[in-house]
């Protein structure tokens, strides 16, 4: 399927709503391989603002790499954000609870 080659005022609307609702979600919203004329009416529209310049990709390719790289970057961080049990220091009052069970 190619590019989408245009897009009207219900189009850009449902993108917003579609962003909310994203949003509530802790969700990005991205678009791949957009119409120059699509880019214009988001444009114009301030909907570009809504999924934001950086969430814009030339191709599909570079979209799902873009994710892929934000997916795994997350991950990573929510593994090290983590505290590891085996290392607790039991002279830390707020670890003692732990240490208790």
């Amino acid at each position: 399927m190619g590019c989408v080659g245009s897009i009207d005022t219900s189009g850009t609307s449902m993108i917003e709503e579609v962003r909310e609702n994203l949003d509530r979600r802790g969700l990005k919203l991205a678009s791949a391989n957009p119409g120059s004329e699509v880019i214009k009416k988001l444009d114009k529209s301030k909907c570009i603002e809504t999924i934001e310049q950086d969430w814009i990709f030339l191709t599909i390719g570079e979209a799902v790499a873009a994710c892929r790289f934000m997916l795994h970057a997350s991950c990573f961080m929510l593994h090290m954000s983590k505290p590891d049990p085996t290392k607790i220091d039991d002279s830390d009052p707020q670890h003692s609870f732990l240490l208790q069970r």
